[in-house]
């Protein structure tokens, strides 16, 4: 999983996802992405034509948002779960607002608490 830090340069690649964002707070508006990603160690990555962002600890993500585009979700999200699995590490993710939780549980029903 290649990892890449938001930054200006890399604005029209995070728009392009971003557009897509159903996330109702400023947490993933371009510029709270770009002015705070060093602050709190954020980086993002794309799977499955989707755009997900993930904080890292000794270089290594430990946890990540829900898959935002207009890619597979689904196969985004399990990506990630499978690598926490390989990882050995708790699945964690951050910023799920209730709506896109509802779509976990609709995947897989009562496998996953908020």
């Amino acid at each position: 999983m290649e990892l890449y830090r938001p930054t200006i340069e890399r604005l029209d690649e995070l728009y392009s996802y971003l557009k897509h964002n159903r996330l109702y707070g400023c947490q993933l508006s371009l510029a709270n992405v770009v002015f705070w990603s060093e602050h709190y160690n954020t980086y993002y990555t794309t799977i499955a034509d989707m755009l997900v962002f993930c904080h890292t600890e000794d270089g290594k993500p430990n946890a990540f948002t829900f898959p935002v585009g207009d890619g597979d979700a689904r196969v985004a999200f399990d990506a990630i779960v499978s690598y926490f699995e390989k990882e050995d590490l708790p699945v964690t993710f951050y910023l799920v607002e209730k709506e896109m939780f509802e779509q976990i549980e609709a995947w897989y029903p009562g496998k996953y608490v908020l």
